[in-house]
């Protein structure tokens, strides 16, 4: 059964590896010279230049999520005058807009802390149809060099959950001050943990305070996890870095991309002022309790990337995405090959096979933000952030575009596509094993266009060495039939022995119901012998054939006393024929 199971595994892993490692073209879904929002008329845009509240140049793209074939994108308030946080694309006679989502309303910069303040990135359920949004209620944290240099703090830190099919609030969260500072924090990027069929956990960076908030939807409550060797900027030099022939500091900044595994176990993430991927069980970030420590020994280095990086993204196929800053590409790390190859669990990997997806020097500058689609394909976003920062960057577009949405189909699920059956009603803290899923449940609920995903999805969830029987436990040779046991060939039935299949009464061929003898073919009373046809007293034995008295046993020869049954052996009344039972007419009948 082991062996069939790793032939089966080694097979199917090798299925993986054409099927996956093919990548799409990737293509420029939408690009802008600069961004161009849905105005409800010419006067409100006006208005909106006029008061500052629209200061075309202060407006990048981050964040990027796709749901039910929309594109989400995020313009994050680093400066003044953004006049919308979070965004839908629209198209309008074949341009790319950006619409306010879910309103203009909620875009609101002053007063009504119940509106989007800044926005840098989102997730979106696919098995729900949920958006979970991060917004840190402060604005201009990246100021211009000219006008304000302070940032705002303009409203308390908060989540809102919204359910993107109803269009409604499900939940709007307000973080306390002692989990995330309202003065001084960065919310960044965020993942989902699924535990028991739903998401219930929320981990988010904090790139400013150097931690990871989490938020448990499940008791209503947040804290944090801050491990500050490896949330923090790795140095000051590493922090620098230089796309062309323009450098930018980013020393300031620590955790930002952030990613979890599909099976739920384990979170990545690692600084931008830093090339190190760390690793911390999710068993440390379900504590429900916040804590400092110099350092926590679950959390492990895997390896360095390539470069310095941004978001990050895990898919099914156990591989992780992320941007190459300084060579305009995307990469990912084969995690799932390293652990193979290694021999280990996914608790001991080491980070080797890295390799780049796609790249273009023009086009890819500064990969910000990662998303998945249900077709396998990643969507990612390019504002060139080091152009954007330094004044670098040509708006009027006489340079051609600036900003960029690209796609490229990798045939891999996201890792949160069906984790609402993937972890439901399970043994290890809610958690099922992506190995215990039928790889036929998967193909039946997985879209069409990316059915071989599932079996990529399947292949991960395969056990890993830890988990197969070792040496010790198979059967030793001497516990195997031996030759001399097992039968020999002239005492296997030969092919003519065998009855064949077209020898064996069918179906057809046996009585039915209408071929049974019926009751008026049963033999009547006048058909039974008479009485003159029973045997008459001269056909009785005469005295001359019974047997004699010296034929007789003697009394030597009946059985003693205690040879007879004894009354507890004797058969019971009940045991005892009933007069319905006895014979009438030579015919046994039971009444």
């Amino acid at each position: 059964m082991y062996l069939l199971l790793c032939v089966c595994a080694i097979a199917c892993f090798s299925f993986m590896k054409s099927c996956n490692a093919a990548v799409g073209t990737p293509e420029v879904v939408y690009s802008w010279s600069i961004l161009e929002f849905d105005w409800r008329s010419e006067d409100q845009k006006q208005d909106y230049i006029d008061d500052n509240r629209y200061i075309p140049e202060n407006n990048p793209f981050t964040g990027i999520k796709i749901y039910k074939g929309k594109t989400y994108i995020n313009v994050p308030r680093w400066r003044l005058g953004v006049p919308s946080t979070l965004n839908v694309v629209i198209e309008k006679n074949g341009k790319p807009f950006l619409q306010p989502y879910p309103s203009w309303e909620m875009q609101s910069v002053s007063g009504n802390c119940n509106t989007f303040k800044f926005i840098q990135s989102m997730e979106i359920d696919p098995n729900t149809g949920f958006m979970w949004i991060i917004d840190t209620g402060r604005i201009n944290i990246f100021p211009a060099s000219t006008g304000s240099q302070l940032p705002q703090n303009l409203c308390p830190p908060k989540l809102v959950i919204y359910d993107l099919n109803k269009n409604v609030t499900v939940l709007n969260y307000e973080f306390p001050a002692n989990v995330v500072n309202p003065t001084t924090t960065f919310l960044n990027d965020i993942v989902l943990d699924y535990v028991d069929g739903e998401a219930r956990f929320a981990y988010i960076t904090d790139t400013f305070d150097f931690k990871i908030v989490v938020y448990d939807r499940k008791q209503n409550t947040s804290y944090f996890i801050q491990d500050l060797p490896s949330m923090s900027p790795e140095s000051p030099t590493a922090g620098n870095i230089t796309v062309g022939n323009i450098s930018l500091s980013v020393g300031v900044l620590g955790i930002n991309g952030i990613a979890i595994s599909p099976d739920f176990n384990y979170v990545y993430f690692g600084p931008v002022a830093g090339v190190g991927l760390h690793q911390i069980p999710t068993s440390l970030l379900r504590k429900r309790e916040s804590s400092t420590a110099t350092s926590y020994p679950e959390i492990r280095k895997v390896g360095d990337k390539f470069t310095q990086s941004d978001g990050m993204l895990a898919t099914q196929a156990g591989r992780i995405y992320f941007p190459a800053l300084s060579v305009n590409a995307l990469w990912r790390w084969d995690m799932e090959k390293d652990r193979m190859d290694q021999d280990v669990a996914e608790g001991d990997v080491i980070m080797q096979t890295q390799e780049e997806v796609v790249r273009n020097d023009d086009t890819m500058q500064w990969i910000d933000t990662l998303g998945i689609d249900e077709n396998g394909c990643i969507w990612f976003t390019a504002p060139a952030v080091q152009r954007w920062m330094t004044g670098n960057m040509d708006l009027t577009g006489a340079s051609g575009d600036n900003f960029f949405i690209w796609k490229v189909c990798v045939n891999e699920l996201g890792y949160l596509q069906n984790a609402d059956v993937n972890t439901k009603a399970a043994a290890n803290g809610g958690n099922s094993p992506v190995s215990r899923m039928s790889l036929f449940e998967g193909l039946s609920q997985a879209p069409k266009q990316c059915e071989q995903c599932l079996v990529i999805q399947f292949l991960y969830q395969l056990p890993g060495a830890d988990q197969l029987p070792g040496a010790d436990q198979l059967p030793g040779a001497d516990q195997l039939p031996g030759a001399d046991q097992l039968p020999r060939e002239d005492q296997l039935p030969g092919e003519g022995q065998l009855t064949a299949a077209d020898q064996l009464p069918g179906e057809d061929q046996s009585p039915g119901e209408d071929q049974l003898p019926g009751e008026d073919q049963l033999p009547g009373e006048d058909q039974l012998p008479g009485a003159d046809q029973l045997p008459g007293e001269d056909q009785s034995p005469g005295a001359d054939q019974l047997p004699g008295a010296d034929q007789l046993p003697g009394e030597d020869q009946l059985p003693g006393e205690d040879q007879s049954p004894g009354a507890d052996q004797s058969p019971g009344e009940d045991q005892l024929p009933g007069a319905d039972q006895f014979r009438e007419g030579g015919i046994s009948v039971t009444k």
